[in-house]
Parts: structure tokens; C-alpha cells; sequence
């Protein structure tokens, strides 16, 4: 080789060699090097009595991983963990270690893991915790000494509160631990998919099996540091007002009809919630409840077919900032009386009759033929009533003062002395239609808000009718179905009550899909202070979810948690959902660039493409850190191969120090949500629809209250500034339902109609 040569390839080595080793120490020097947050500057109350189970992970005869230098896992987890009991219960949280020595929970002629996990995951449950941790430090099966990364997983059924508590936790291990390579994903490990935790993560901070990461985890300055992250991401957790759900009614765990399903609901650190996003899940049907803010309750009426079976109930909610709350799971037994006739409900009439209803079933358990005669007649009386079967149902009315007696049932080749649940006294039958095409409305349902009686609830039949328990007179009702906004009703009304759809009915029974970029191990863009760019698609891509639902569309998410989605399989799911309208939600990814980016792409040629891109720059437009939109062609896979509409929404990139702080802010993906929302309107309703911006000043005692909670419809949900005002920008003309909570944790809630589309600013004035 030519002298000359050989000594420029050596000093371009030398050169690599020194830039590589450079590299590798600066990473060595910020790897557990110091606390980069004060803990004290945070507020440490919203801890307080919160329950938390940590869970130091392996222990006794399971060592975990071992250090090239001999240090046990099983104690790194401990030394961890103890830090984090002290720190957690001198904020004052209810807290608890599965351990708190170097032991196992396996028998003592056992050496069986999934013994020691199962033993160890009732003593967890055993505390009804809120969060569970479980500590950890990683290896690897290669044995790869140089490999180190942060790993948050959360338990792979949960993508709300687990996800949220993982988000949190890998945001402060993060920044203050100074391991760059990180990831957060689902996880179906024991302790987590056996966890009963409302919020249930198991954190790998580390590779102990690192010689470098081993030599610091040694010292307990060390293990305290991983404890304060750990303790920064709980404050900043239940600082996002994690809500407290309970069950309220039905107090039996067996019911013989359906009937109303009930929730009460705290406000975590006095963080209002958001009505928008309240669900019942009974089985595997999902209900939207309605909020009565006078009793704190969500509540919603059983669809009145629901089959016999057990059924598992489980209440979410989230709060204004995005957080998470969850009841905790139970089960219902929904147990009619097992015959070959079965009554099903006494319902009263006008005219002073009761609607008997029953089923007759043949010895296999399926209906009867249609047409075969039942003839019923009251114990005592002579008077017989008689009707035919359709479907195996029977409906006869009766004298209203016969129907709490014994009836005896006759139909060929069987008769039967039955008894029907008593009706109730007072119902208020009402139609509800909808106010444009005057049709009627199925599905509605119905709770009364008031404080001096006791909560019922009502739902619709197919036909729009709506048997009100208890009447009218000194009661309000809120009334509501999917697709429509919701009204207040009491006192004497007639028969007929109209509601309006929501936003006009134009997003009702279309089809979106919603593609968050990212997730899993693509962050999607990393901000400086470990905000990932997945999370944010991801929280606005729920928030939009819940407006389009709301307004009656029905919406695919392409991925609902941090789960690692290919490309391809976001373009099935959306190809297979039939979607009429495709959205991708992107943070452009430049580096540390201050310059917003902000760009709404659609394929070349798709003339909706390119008009929806047009509608939802009109209604970003003005929004930070995007004040501005360009709208350009692109043949990206996603807008190429959905087989409708698409527009990619790429916003500016995270890493710039102002776009981090907003998109970190929780009220943020509300409010683009909204926007996106005001789009969409836009497009689809072609100009025929109105949409105004309205502000809200809240005034109490003639001063501005400012951090209310402002809802408008149980649907949007902001704050009043410092000024006392509350903006929303995408509000129709006319009556609309609005709550109003004050701050503070027991502040009082005011609940009225307003009308909307007259002065610019309304002023409303609370007590």
C-alpha cells in the first residue's frame, strides 16, 4: 500500500475511533450521573392517600438477572424499592411492598417461579391498589454486555390508566436516568395480566446486565436516584386529576330484571372530569352514561332485552387533563325466573292498564311458533284475557288494580300460576323525536338530576318511547341518545320532546378511521424532556374519537395503545372497516429545528382528498405551534393504498423546545381534537352547516372565576383563563346543555341550558 495512503486511512480510523469512544463516554458520564428535576418543586399532596403497591421484582431463591460482577437483580429491585416506600409514604400514600427482605413466596420445597409470581400477585391484590409497580433491571439472553435500554411495560388489556402510568414513568426515568435508547409497550407478563390494580406497569430501568449500569447500581445514591424518578412520574400521574370511580347501583350482585347501572365519581386532586368520555361496559355492549353533576354520578338504564347471563361491569372516565379512572371490575348476574313460562316485566299504561309481558319457550329452550293462543286471568277473577305469540313473546294488558295478584297462564298443554314484578306508580310515557325530520329516535335513555330523590333511570324502545319512573312534576330529567345533544326536561311537558343531533347530523353514521403514527419502539419523535411523539398522536386520535362518537360516527382507531403497528396493517384495518374518511396523525421528525412544519398531505389526483386537506387547514389554522398550514400532494403508502379520502395531518416536529411544551400540556389534544372536528364539519357538510366560535365568561360574586370547567353538551370540555373566559371554537347556533365546575375539590357544579349564536361573549353568573 502507497505510504501516503496508508496514513490517511490511519488518521480517518483514529479520528472514528476517538469520535466513537467520545460518544460512548459522554453517555457513560450522564448515565445515572444526577436528579435533573426537584422533586420538591412539584406538588406531592395529589399522593396522598392513594393506594400503590410496588412490587421489588424476583427475590429468596429467584436472583433474576446477575451482574457481570456478581449483583443480584432480586436486590437492585429491592434497594429501589425501599427507596420509593420512604419517598411515597412521607407524601402520605397509602403504600405497600410485596417485600420488604430478600425472600420468595414459593413454598419451601418448591423451586416453582409461577408459584412465587402467583403467591405474589394475590399479596398484591390483597391491598385493592390504585397503581402497581413492579421493579425490575434487564438482561439479555446474548449476554450482550454493551446493550442498555429503558423498557416501560404496561399491562396489555389497559390502554388507559396503565398506559398513562407507563407514559409517566418512562417521561421521568427518562430524563433523569440518561439512557437515551428507551421503549414502552404492552406487556403480558404474570404480575401485570393477573394485576387487579387499576393501573398496573412493570418497569425494566435498566441492563444490569451492563458492567456500567451493574458499577452504579451497587451504590444507593444510586438505587435512591431510580426511586425519585420513579416518585416524579407518580406526582405527575395523579397531577392529571386521575378520577375515583365507585359502584353505587345495583348493590346486589343478582338482579331479576334490568335496571339502572350506577356510579359515583371523585375528582382526583380536584381535576374536573370530562362527561365526553364516560363508558359502562356491561359485558360486551358499551354505553355512553350520563353525568349528574348535583349527585356526582354516571349512570345508565340496561337495554331492557338484555339476555340472562352473568355480566362483568366496569365504569371509565377520564379527566379534563387526560387522566384515566376506572372502577373496579364486578359482576352482575341478570337471573329472571327460570320456567317454561317466563314473566318478563309489568309496565303501566294509560288509562289506569298494566302491559303484562311474558315468554313462552318449548322444552329445548327456543320460542314457541307464532300465533299459538295464551290466556291469562287474574287469581279470583272470572274475567279471562287472551292473546298470541310472536316470537315466543306475549304482551296482555290489565286492570291496573289486578296486576300485583298471581295470574294463572294457559296455553295448550300447560298452565302456569305466575306472580310479575309490581309496577311502579307515576310513569310519564314521552316520544322523543328528532327536531328535523320529526322521526322517532331509538336508543334514547334518561336520568333525573336532582338531589331530593332517588336516582332512576329509564331507556327507549325502538319506537322513541320513553316510560319515565316517577313522572315529571318536581324532577329533571336529562335526556340524550347517540348522535344527539342532550336536554334537561321537568316539570309539565307534552308527550313529544324534541332533541337536536349533534352538530346536524352531518358526521352521523359516517364511517373514520384515525391512524396515530408511531408506538411501541418508533416514539415518533422524542422531545428533549422524553415527551414521545407516539403518545401525542396517539391522545389525539382518543380525544377526536370521543367527539366523533358523540356525534354519531363510528370510528376506528388503527392502534389503541403503544402496540407496534406495521404500515400494512394499518391499511387493512382501515380498508377492512370501509372507511369514508381516513386520517393519519404525524409529528414531522427534523431534528432540533425551531421552524414549524406544518403540513396536510393527500394523495395526488384525489380531489376529496385534497378539498377534506383544504377543511381542516381552514379549522387548524391559528392553532400553536402551528399557526400556519401548507396543504401538498404526497404518494405515501397510507394515502396511497386506503381505498378512500385520506389526509395526513403532520405537525411540527417535536424536538424544538416551544412544540414540546404545548403538545406536553394535557389540554392540548382536546384542543386539536376540536379542531379537526371543525374540519371535518366543514367538509362534510358542505357549507350547510354553521359553526361559530363562542366564548364563556364565568363571573361569581361579579369577579372572574378562572380554572372552571366549562362543558358544553357533555361533549366539549374547556377552562376558563385568568380573564374568567372559556373559548370554544366549533358551536352551533341555538340551545345547548352547559356545565359549569368551579374549582376547587369540593367546589359547587351548576348545570343549565344557554343559548348560543347572539353576543360574542355570554356571561353567566354562579353562586
Amino acid at each position: 500500500m502507497n505510504r501516503t495512503v496508508f496514513s490517511l486511512f490511519s488518521i480517518v480510523l483514529l479520528a472514528l475511533l476517538i469520535n466513537g469512544c467520545a460518544s460512548k463516554r459522554v453517555e457513560q458520564d450522564r448515565l445515572y450521573a444526577r436528579l435533573v428535576e426537584r422533586p420538591e418543586a412539584l406538588d406531592w399532596s395529589v399522593l396522598a392517600g392513594r393506594t400503590i403497591v410496588i412490587d421489588p421484582g424476583h427475590g429468596g431463591r429467584f436472583d433474576g438477572a446477575i451482574g457481570l460482577d456478581s449483583l443480584r437483580e432480586a436486590d437492585a429491585n429491592l434497594g429501589v424499592a425501599l427507596y420509593l416506600w420512604g419517598l411515597l409514604a412521607e407524601a402520605g400514600a397509602d403504600v405497600h411492598l410485596t417485600r420488604t427482605t430478600d425472600r420468595d413466596f414459593a413454598s419451601a420445597d418448591s423451586i416453582d417461579l409461577r408459584e412465587d409470581l402467583k403467591l405474589r400477585s394475590e399479596a398484591a391484590n390483597a391491598f385493592a391498589p390504585e397503581v402497581f409497580i413492579s421493579i425490575h433491571h434487564n438482561s439479555n439472553l446474548e449476554l450482550d454486555r454493551e446493550r442498555n435500554r429503558l423498557e416501560i411495560y404496561y399491562r396489555s388489556t389497559d390502554h388507559g390508566a396503565s398506559l398513562e402510568l407507563a407514559r409517566d414513568i418512562h417521561t421521568h426515568l427518562a430524563r433523569n436516568l440518561g439512557i437515551e435508547n428507551s421503549k414502552i409497550e404492552p406487556g403480558n407478563y404474570f404480575v401485570l395480566r393477573n394485576s387487579t390494580a387499576l393501573a398496573s406497569i412493570l418497569g425494566e430501568a435498566s441492563y444490569i446486565s451492563n458492567p456500567s449500569v451493574e458499577d452504579r447500581l451497587k451504590l444507593s445514591a444510586k438505587q435512591k436516584l431510580e426511586a425519585e424518578a420513579y416518585f416524579l412520574g407518580l406526582i405527575t400521574y395523579f397531577s392529571r386529576g386521575v378520577p375515583i370511580v365507585e359502584r353505587v347501583v345495583p348493590a346486589s350482585d343478582t338482579i331479576q330484571s334490568p335496571e339502572a347501572i350506577v356510579f359515583g365519581v371523585q375528582r382526583g386532586g380536584g381535576v374536573p372530569i370530562d362527561p365526553a368520555t364516560a363508558l359502562i361496559r356491561i359485558g360486551q355492549d358499551h354505553y355512553e352514561p350520563l353525568f349528574d353533576p348535583l349527585r356526582s354520578t354516571l349512570a345508565s338504564a340496561l337495554r331492557p332485552d338484555l339476555p340472562n347471563g352473568e355480566y362483568e361491569v366496569l365504569c371509565t372516565v377520564r379527566s379534563a387533563k387526560g387522566a384515566t379512572g376506572s372502577s373496579r371490575p364486578y359482576k352482575i348476574l341478570l337471573s329472571r325466573p327460570a320456567r317454561y313460562i317466563l314473566p318478563l316485566y309489568a309496565e303501566v299504561m294509560m288509562g289506569g292498564y298494566v302491559s303484562l309481558a311474558l315468554k313462552v319457550l318449548d322444552e329445548r329452550g327456543s320460542p314457541v311458533a307464532d300465533g299459538t293462543p295464551v290466556t291469562i286471568r287474574a287469581a279470583g277473577s272470572k274475567d279471562v284475557l287472551g292473546n298470541r305469540c310472536n316470537n315466543g313473546l306475549v304482551r296482555i294488558e290489565v286492570d291496573g288494580k289486578l296486576a300485583s295478584l298471581p295470574h294463572i297462564v294457559e296455553l295448550p298443554g300447560l298452565t302456569d300460576t305466575l306472580s310479575f314484578p309490581t309496577p311502579r306508580e307515576g310513569f310519564s310515557p314521552i316520544i322523543v323525536i328528532d327536531a328535523g325530520t320529526r322521526t322517532a329516535v331509538p336508543g334514547t335513555q334518561a336520568v333525573t338530576i336532582s338531589s331530593a330523590y332517588d336516582l332512576s333511570a329509564a331507556k327507549g324502545d325502538s319506537k322513541g318511547i320513553l316510560r319515565l319512573p316517577g313522572g315529571l312534576k318536581d324532577r329533571l330529567w336529562l335526556i340524550s341518545a347517540q348522535g344527539y345533544r342532550p336536554v334537561l326536561l321537568g316539570g309539565a311537558t307534552g308527550e313529544l320532546v324534541e332533541i337536536h343531533p349533534q352538530f346536524g347530523g352531518y358526521l352521523k353514521d359516517l364511517r373514520i378511521a384515525i391512524d396515530p403514527a408511531g408506538g411501541g419502539g418508533d416514539h415518533g419523535g422524542l422531545g428533549k424532556n422524553k415527551a414521545r411523539g407516539s403518545s401525542l398522536n396517539l391522545e389525539v386520535a382518543k380525544h377526536l374519537a370521543q367527539l366523533l362518537r358523540r356525534a354519531g360516527a363510528h370510528v376506528l382507531l388503527t392502534r389503541i395503545g403503544e402496540e407496534t403497528v406495521s404500515i400494512e396493517e394499518r391499511i387493512f384495518k382501515t380498508n377492512r372497516f370501509g372507511a369514508d374518511l381516513a386520517l393519519r396523525l404525524v409529528l414531522e421528525q427534523e431534528g432540533t429545528s425551531d421552524a414549524p412544519r406544518c403540513v396536510l398531505t393527500h394523495y395526488p389526483g384525489s380531489r376529496n382528498g385534497e378539498a377534506l386537506a383544504a377543511s381542516l387547514a381552514s379549522a387548524l389554522s391559528g392553532l400553536p405551534p402551528c399557526w400556519d398550514w401548507n396543504i401538498a400532494a404526497s404518494a405515501c403508502r397510507f394515502l396511497q393504498q386506503t381505498s378512500c379520502p385520506a389526509v395526513e395531518i403532520r405537525n411540527s416536529a417535536i424536538e424544538s423546545d416551544e412544540a414540546e411544551t404545548i403538545y406536553s400540556n394535557p389540554l392540548y389534544a382536546g384542543l386539536e381534537a376540536e379542531r379537526i372536528l371543525s374540519g371535518l364539519l366543514i367538509h362534510t357538510a358542505g357549507g350547510a352547516i354553521e359553526l361559530i366560535e363562542q366564548s364563556i365568561l364565568i363571573l361569581r360574586g361579579g369577579n372572574p372565576v378562572a380554572d372552571a370547567a366549562v362543558t358544553i353538551d357533555q361533549t366539549l370540555t374547556h377552562y376558563t383563563g385568568s380573564d374568567g373566559i372559556a373559548h370554544f371554537s366549533c358551536l352551533e347556533p341555538g340551545e345547548h346543555l352547559m356545565l359549569i365546575e368551579l374549582p376547587g375539590r369540593t367546589s359547587p357544579l351548576q348545570i343549565r341550558n344557554i343559548s348560543v349564536g347572539g353576543e360574542p361573549t355570554i356571561t353567566v353568573s354562579v353562586p
